[in-house]
């Protein structure tokens, strides 16, 4: 089976949900942005739910991608911050794939798509939280409930995201981000005494 293939249609699946929601996604609409039949797609899914599926395995593997990139990464404020920007440029790079990430309609379309995106948002806020108590032991975070610092860490970058592409993609997402990134680690940290 071509690999290839199989990316083109998964990305062109990603850009059909971006423009018009999870409805308007159609093993017949991806064959005829492809330029093949609807039989042919068939051949690489097995259905519309098995597209989606591995839509969502895309997702969790840049995901694990860019967590195994920091995992030699010791101190625990620095990875949060090179995670956090990577994931930003990621999605700089791959505008579509956020409309599946941040997007409401994902939860509402159906339960296998919502058990999904709650499984891989559990396992951001458990690393995270992780990591943010890590931190704390080492004395580097405030004593603030680490599931508090996370929630704020992903509202706010949530918050920068969905900004972002209702403003129609009009600012630098990583740069907002360091500066947001920036704030927040400010906000956290562990004040040392002169």
């Amino acid at each position: 089976m071509n690999t290839q293939r199989k990316e083109e249609m998964l990305d062109i699946a990603i850009k059909i949900i971006d423009r018009d929601g999870f409805s308007a996604l159609s093993m017949k609409r991806v064959g005829e942005l492809t330029g093949i039949t609807e039989p042919a797609v068939y051949r690489y899914f097995k259905s519309k739910e098995n597209l989606i599926n591995e839509i969502f395995k895309k997702i969790v593997s840049i995901h694990e991608e860019i967590l195994n990139k920091y995992k030699n990464t010791k101190n625990e404020l620095l990875k949060i911050e090179e995670i956090l920007l990577s994931q930003l440029e990621y999605y700089e790079s791959n505008r579509e794939i956020t409309s599946i990430i941040f997007s409401s309609d994902a939860f509402s379309y159906s339960p296998t798509i919502k058990e999904k995106v709650t499984a891989i948002m559990k396992e951001r806020e458990r690393l995270m939280t992780s990591l943010i108590k890590r931190a704390q032991a080492r004395g580097l975070v405030k004593r603030i409930d680490p599931s508090h610092i996370t929630k704020m860490i992903a509202g706010a970058i949530m918050l920068l995201v969905v900004s972002w592409r209702t403003e129609n993609y009009s600012f630098p997402l990583v740069e907002r981000g360091k500066v947001l990134i920036e704030s927040i680690m400010s906000v956290i940290k562990e004040e040392k005494d002169a």
